[in-house]
């Protein structure tokens, strides 16, 4: 038979204080938030290749409806609305890129139906050629120097039909 000990003052303030405190847990953890609108995507700029027909997506994550709206040209969006969730969506070139740079074909606005959020993604286009680029080696800091020993009274003629490089002495 256990013997039981009466309760004191402080015990009972412990007791109580930690009853409250589980109470105050239960109710706080029940609380609803509210979820924020967003919209966001996984690329800033979008880079469509050379060619014609030439696609590229990205992936945009919403909290609600949205729609897309574009400026400039030579590309095609698709789909130009989406909903709650993540939405692919794809651009296409409508022209070829001849050129030796990179050409801003124009920008894709979303926004959410609803209003509030919005973002943008920039689409261009790479050249048919990139853009070249020759590297010198020169030791030392004096070009003038450099030149004078090492290029001054030289050529390098490419014989017809040969892929040999010749130093001829003038």
């Amino acid at each position: 038979m256990a013997i039981q000990q009466p309760e004191t003052p402080y015990l009972q303030i412990i007791r109580r204080t930690l009853w409250l405190l589980l109470a105050v847990t239960l109710l706080a953890g029940c609380e609803k938030t509210e979820e924020r609108a967003g919209l966001t995507t996984t690329q800033d700029e979008v880079v469509l290749r050379s060619t014609a027909g030439s696609e590229a997506a990205f992936t945009v994550s919403s909290t609600e409806a949205w729609s897309l709206t574009t400026t400039g040209s030579g590309f095609d969006v698709s789909p130009t609305r989406g909903g709650r969730g993540e939405t692919t969506v794809t651009v296409r070139a409508q022209d070829d890129n001849t050129g030796h740079s990179r050409i801003k074909l124009g920008t894709v606005m979303l926004n959410l139906t609803a209003g509030g959020a919005q973002c943008s993604v920039t689409v261009s286009q790479s050249p048919a050629t990139a853009t070249q680029t020759m590297l010198l080696y020169m030791p030392g800091r004096d070009l003038l120097n450099f030149y004078k020993q090492n290029i001054d009274g030289h050529y390098c003629p490419v014989k017809a039909g040969k892929s040999v490089f010749e130093i001829v002495e003038t």
